[in-house]
């Protein structure tokens, strides 16, 4: 079970506690982090175990954003003959969810992160921060945020968070979040519905 811890307008969301879900070809694992827009989700975000090669899920009308978080890295091969490696170097790569692709891992299982959305109705942006100290990260109005801890512990509030917990910060008024750490880096994800 999810033991999330609500704050306010936050969530603090433990990877130890999400559930792992087998894929259909077998070949890894995700954990969902959080999803958006309902049953028929607008967005998803998760984090993904590869262990073999094959081929990855179709998400027709969905764009995807990969990012390598441990392991020496992936190579997609597209339908169309072009191979694009992933690696700890070169390790992000948005492309349409509807295209066949085939994963090839070049040393080893890998961990990733997986944002996909639907950009018909949701606007993303992705990035990657490294802090040390305190940083002041700014939430618009209207948008949702997810920070994704990649290595190292935050702090936010009372709460510590650990390499691979993610703190969610749901659409409303605008918010400015107050973090520390010693060294730690994060992918923060920004999410906002069109209109």
């Amino acid at each position: 079970m999810n033991e999330s811890i609500t704050m306010m307008d936050t969530t603090i969301i433990r990877l130890a506690d999400l559930p792992r879900q087998r894929w259909k070809n077998n070949g890894g694992w995700t954990h969902e982090i959080a999803r958006g827009g309902g049953e028929d989700w607008l967005w998803r975000v998760s984090v993904a175990d590869v262990e073999s090669d094959g081929a990855f899920s179709l998400f027709p009308g969905m764009l995807r954003e990969l990012l390598i978080l441990s392991g020496e890295g992936v190579a997609l091969q597209f339908e169309n003959g072009q191979t694009i490696a992933l690696t700890p170097e070169q390790p992000r790569l948005r492309f349409d969810g509807d295209q066949p692709i085939y994963s090839r891992l070049l040393d080893g299982a890998v961990r990733d992160f997986n944002l996909i959305w639907q950009p018909a109705r949701v606007d993303t942006k992705l990035s990657e921060h490294e802090i040390s100290g305190l940083q002041t990260l700014a939430v618009a109005e209207e948008e949702t945020l997810l920070l994704f801890v990649r290595a190292g512990k935050l702090q936010y509030e009372q709460e510590t968070l650990l390499s691979g917990d993610s703190l969610l910060l749901n659409a409303g008024q605008a918010h400015t979040l107050t973090l520390e750490a010693q060294q730690a880096q994060m992918i923060v994800v920004r999410l906002r519905m069109r209109q």
